[in-house]
């Protein structure tokens, strides 16, 4: 998002302004010592590069901070601050009722296995249950992802979609139009079809962004006792006007949507069980 899509705060002199909650983090990149040494040569050849905190084992180029590691890889840290008045505000609604649902809108991936939830959400997740949520719920990479189960509470890291109706939108801006080189006397539906070429890419073209579950946990009192998860569909090929609204999915088809996410949850310890096309996540005694 971009700066300006914050909620900012209040002045002395001035309002403060509506906007979103945010989540940001910070982004580090492990290279071995030649790499290092690469980027701090082409830093200074083209420019966008200085020296970071960690002085000779350290880098920044093009905004970006790479560190001397034992492997590659990145590494995303959400900013203390907003975890901390995240976390606040669930306190604080902690002591007004039972039960406190935290929800995460979540595009980014893991760079390692995009089934996995990044690494950042993992933090602030077990952050929030630690400050009293009874419930982590994710949303933004249009596909499921696994469940794990942080001190006896569930974190859905993605619930996938519920409604899918892209097609059905009535109306569309120009510069929509202008990016599939369509004129202003082109229509809704022409646009869909360049946009998809006609459904042979993007979210229609491939199944996962129309599979979910939906998740029921139920407790006594404060104890998580049970999680059901029941498969749906939201018709994957069927025609624009046709999908998008959530179905009960098929047996064939529930066993493949708990399938997957019996696979996905399983790097995150927890075990599903598929009784008769529901799923219901094992839970501890």
């Amino acid at each position: 998002f971009t700066p300006h899509s914050m909620a900012g705060r209040q002045r002395s002199d001035m309002k403060g302004r509506p906007g979103l909650s945010p989540l940001r983090f910070e982004t580090k990149y492990t290279v071995d010592a030649a790499t290092l040494a690469e980027l701090r040569t082409l830093a200074g050849k083209i420019g966008g590069g200085r020296g970071g905190r960690g002085g000779e084992n350290e880098v920044m180029f093009q905004g970006s901070r790479f560190v001397l590691g034992d492997k590659f890889g990145m590494v995303r840290t959400p900013l203390k601050q907003d975890v901390e008045e995240i976390a606040a505000s669930v306190r604080d609604a902690r002591t007004m009722a039972r039960h406190v649902i935290v929800s995460l809108h979540c595009h980014e991936a893991n760079p390692v296995d995009r089934t996995a939830p990044p690494d950042f959400f993992v933090t602030f997740a077990h952050a929030v249950i630690d400050a009293g949520a009874s419930v982590v719920v994710g949303q933004g990479p249009h596909v499921l992802h696994g469940i794990e189960i942080y001190k006896g509470k569930p974190i859905f890291y993605s619930l996938g979609d519920f409604i899918m109706q892209n097609d059905t939108v009535l109306r569309q801006p120009q510069e929509n139009y202008d990016s599939q080189g369509l004129d202003s006397m082109a229509r809704v539906g022409e646009f869909n079809l360049k946009r998809t070429a006609g459904d042979t890419r993007s979210y229609p073209s491939y199944r996962e962004p129309w599979e979910s579950v939906i998740a029921q946990p139920k407790f006594r009192d404060d104890q998580l006792i049970e999680i059901s998860l029941v498969p749906i569909t939201l018709g994957f090929g069927n025609p624009p006007g046709l999908r998008g609204r959530p179905l009960l999915a098929s047996a064939e088809n529930a066993g493949k949507i708990l399938g997957d996410l019996i696979k996905m949850s399983a790097p995150l310890g927890t075990k599903i069980e598929n009784r008769n096309g529901v799923g219901y996540v094992v839970l501890a005694r």
